[in-house]
């Protein structure tokens, strides 16, 4: 009788086991970072807008927020500020 192979993936070693805890423990302290001098949220931008005569709402502001990003103009990032999820910018 025959016998049923088990996936070799399960069992198999694939040199250090701690690669993906060190992959893991890196992206949350990037996520954990303070926000730099050089980046900023879409409230930030709101309230320079805000102070130009300028009001626009939250979802205008993702919006141009999404478009710059997605032009290349800004990079962004998942952070924690406050205690709270947000995405932080910065101009490239």
């Amino acid at each position: 009788m025959e016998r049923k192979k088990r996936p070799r993936n399960i069992y198999q070693s694939d040199g250090d086991p701690l690669k993906k805890l060190d992959a893991f423990v890196k992206e949350q302290a990037e996520a954990n970072k303070p926000i730099q001098p050089s980046e900023f949220t879409v409230y930030d931008y709101i309230e320079k807008m805000k102070m130009q005569g300028v009001k626009i709402g939250m979802s205008k502001a993702v919006r141009t927020m999404d478009d710059l990003v997605d032009s290349g103009v800004l990079a962004a990032r998942k952070a924690t500020q406050d205690g709270k999820q947000r995405k932080i910018y910065r101009f490239l």
